[in-house]
């Protein structure tokens, strides 16, 4: 009778040390969610506040800021150009072949800093971004001009298909003609002429694709210096969802 009793009481302080272990235990995994739940939830106002302040930026300085505008073909800086591109008032200006020299030396280390200096964003476009494309630029195919582009004389190349296109005499003078009219629009060397192709390239591209640059930051084959957190959650964003923030980006600055 006795051990029967004892037996119990046994039993009946295990199950209650077990509760008091339990309820101990509960106590410590609550404060532990509790401050894993703060952590989350500050780390999300800290993203929330860092991606609002990214998208006004974007919103206010993109259409007319400055921005760099590179072509490259594996890791050789072919052609550049700067502009603010979506702004009435923009001025195009050829990248030069010190600057590009310059460039490629940062280019070389990946020093993206160092190549973006006092520009906006730096766009880095591989030559293959454009290259399955089906694109016109005037009477020529966009791979005639990409031939033209990787060519070592695309001066020279240039005006050899501009007599061939338009079927003029192949003559010193016709090359010399057209040679002094390059020149009044800025393009003497043949840095200059394949910026000016380049200018071409990405217009028609952007005409025929209005997710192009989008859809090429999203493939890797175009780079966007400083890669702030609105692009990067854009490489995870499903391209629908993107296409009505850019119409809507489009319609605020061409209204």
């Amino acid at each position: 009778m006795v051990s029967s009793l004892l037996y119990g009481l046994a039993i009946l302080i295990v199950i209650i040390g077990g509760i008091l272990l339990l309820f101990k235990f509960a106590r410590h995994a609550l404060k532990w969610l509790v401050i894993a739940f703060g952590i989350v939830l500050v780390a999300s106002a800290v993203f929330g506040v860092n991606l609002f302040n990214d998208i006004r930026d974007l919103q206010e300085n993109f259409p007319k800021a400055q921005k760099l505008l590179l072509l490259k073909d594996g890791n050789t800086l072919l052609a550049g150009f700067e502009g603010k591109l979506f702004s009435s008032d923009d001025v195009l200006s050829y990248t030069s072949k010190e600057q590009l020299a310059s460039f490629q030396q940062y280019y070389n280390v990946r020093d993206l800093r160092g190549i973006r200096a006092d520009y906006f964003k730096v766009i880095i476009f591989d030559l293959s971004s454009f290259e399955k494309m089906d694109l016109m630029i005037g009477n020529l195919a966009s791979s005639e001009v990409l031939t033209t582009i990787r060519a070592p004389d695309t001066l020279a190349g240039t005006v050899a298909r501009a007599i061939e296109k338009e079927n003029l005499p192949d003559t010193p003078e016709t090359r010399n003609f057209l040679i002094k009219d390059f020149k009044t629009k800025g393009i003497s060397s043949n840095e200059e002429m394949r910026a000016f192709l380049f200018v071409q390239l990405f217009a028609a591209a952007l005409e025929k694709d209005h997710l192009f640059l989008m859809n090429g930051f999203k493939s890797g084959g175009i780079v966007v210096y400083p890669e702030t957190i609105t692009f990067k959650l854009a490489k995870i964003i499903p391209t629908g969802v993107l296409k009505g923030a850019l119409d809507k980006l489009m319609n605020s600055v061409n209204p």
